[in-house]
């Protein structure tokens, strides 16, 4: 009897110790909920960090508006913590916060006002509106922020007062509206196509900029007839436009387009009918391959190697020879993209003086593969010559001898090394420099680092 009574007041003892132990193992943010608004505000301004954001989290589930104007101050606070629980709480009390919050965009630190625009975007419906009408304050930060966190938001009713400040006075204001506009989806489609008969020139440049994000087909008879824009800009930004929605009906005015005296539509140009992938524009895309501006040769090289066409095969051997070494490396990648079609005529090649297609032949073949392009690399020089280029290339950089970079090429891809791989980058030979990119490629190893080096390409002395 002695022993239960003994066991049953040590029992009693225990409750006391039990029920703090429970309290203190509920999270600080739950016991701190169960406190007053106005003792949680005095809290998120002082004692410890952990108290400050604790009762910054519980303000927000709060959803108090007297908690506003504390947690605004919290957003400009030094730590980062405090200001994105701040930013987080004021998402969550919703309407009340979104004036003041759009009040902080216009704050000189850049972090403040994004804490500010990730608010208004956790709260984002009851935002638009304020938001739209920010749009029309005076004060250019809060213009520029504005138009940027409603294309966060992507509610249909900023598209039209979107539309209209792609007039404001300041470019950035007019490029945040822009890019906030292609993230609009379907509602914006419409709007835009209009904008780009608008009077206004920086108007229709955004919009064909904004039309190309949607990439939406019902825009693609507005902006083939906005190819013919007396705007450069605008041609430019339709042809990016139009790459990018990938329809067959371009095709031809985009064809068209390669003969504009503007070098930065031709490159455009090039570009979207490699995306778009119609045989129609092999012969267009061959020809441009002789354009007087190397950017185009080489994005007329790329093209052709995404619309893969045996008909090209030629012209880009052709092309390996160009006077721009960036020309005829993506050559080379048109070529390897051919694949099967490209070896018997790249293998013809090499029956070649010519170093830069003997260097980029050897390139092409060995990314091709195949037992044909093999044997025929293999059967080039013989094998313990080779080797001993291999183990010896560093003096051969250094001599320099005309014509011989193929042989390090080829060297470089039987018997080779990173190490060699990375002298070859670094010699100061533009095909030695591609040679090792190709290698690179090849074996998926990373790109060779740009480095000081003595092994110069033609410098016997072997010094810098």
């Amino acid at each position: 009897m002695q022993y239960c009574n003994m066991r049953s007041l040590n029992t009693i003892r225990t409750i006391p110790v039990l029920t703090l132990l429970i309290f203190l193992s509920f999270p600080q943010s739950i016991r701190a909920e169960e406190k007053d608004v106005k003792t949680l505000i005095e809290e998120s301004k002082s004692g410890s960090s952990y108290t400050h954001w604790t009762a910054i989290e519980a303000l927000g589930k709060l959803k108090d508006a007297r908690a506003v104007d504390p947690l605004i101050a919290a957003l400009k606070d030094k730590d980062l913590d405090i200001r994105l629980y701040a930013a987080k709480a004021l998402g969550e009390i919703g309407e009340p916060a979104v004036v003041p919050l759009i009040d902080v965009l216009k704050n000189k630190d850049s972090d403040v006002r994004s804490n500010a625009a990730d608010a208004l975007c956790k709260i984002g419906g009851a935002a638009v509106v304020p938001l739209v009408e920010a749009l029309k304050n005076k004060d250019l930060d809060i213009r520029r922020s504005a138009a940027e966190t409603l294309g966060r938001i992507r509610d249909a009713r900023a598209v039209k007062p979107l539309i209209a400040v792609l007039r404001d006075e300041d470019w950035e204001v007019r490029r945040n509206a822009a890019v906030s506009l292609g993230k609009m989806g379907g509602p914006a489609v419409m709007p835009l196509m209009e904008a780009l008969k608008d009077r206004d020139l920086d108007t229709r440049r955004f919009a064909a900029e904004a039309l190309s994000k949607l990439k939406d087909a019902r825009a693609v008879d507005p902006l083939i007839a906005a190819l013919e824009d007396r705007d450069s800009d605008v041609r430019r930004n339709t042809a990016e436009a139009l790459g990018k929605i990938k329809d067959a009906r371009a095709v031809a005015p985009l064809i068209a387009a390669l003969k504009d005296e503007n070098w930065n539509i031709r490159l455009c140009t090039t570009e979207a009918l490699g995306e778009i992938r119609d045989a129609r524009a092999v012969k267009p895309l061959i020809a441009a391959l002789k354009d007087r501006d190397s950017d185009v040769r080489r994005n007329a090289a790329e093209a052709l190697g995404k619309i893969k066409d045996a008909r090209a095969v030629a012209p880009l051997i052709a092309a390996l020879k160009d006077e721009d070494s960036d020309v005829s490396l993506s050559a080379t990648e048109a070529l390897v993209k051919m694949g099967e079609p490209a070896v018997d005529p790249l293998i013809a090649a090499l029956n070649t003086e010519d170093p830069s297609i003997k260097c980029y032949g050897i390139m092409a073949l060995y990314r091709i593969g195949g037992y044909k392009a093999w044997n025929v690399l293999h059967l080039l020089v013989n094998e313990a010559y080779l080797r001993n280029i291999a183990n010896h290339y560093i003096p051969a950089i250094r001599k320099g001898g005309k014509g011989t970079e193929w042989l390090l090429v080829l060297a470089l891809f039987n018997y080779g090394s990173r190490k060699m791989a990375d002298d070859l980058f670094n010699s100061g030979n533009v095909l030695l420099h591609d040679g090792a990119f190709s290698w690179a490629v090849k074996h998926g190893h990373p790109i060779p680092p740009a480095e000081a080096t003595d092994i110069i390409w033609g410098n016997v002395t072997g010094r810098y």
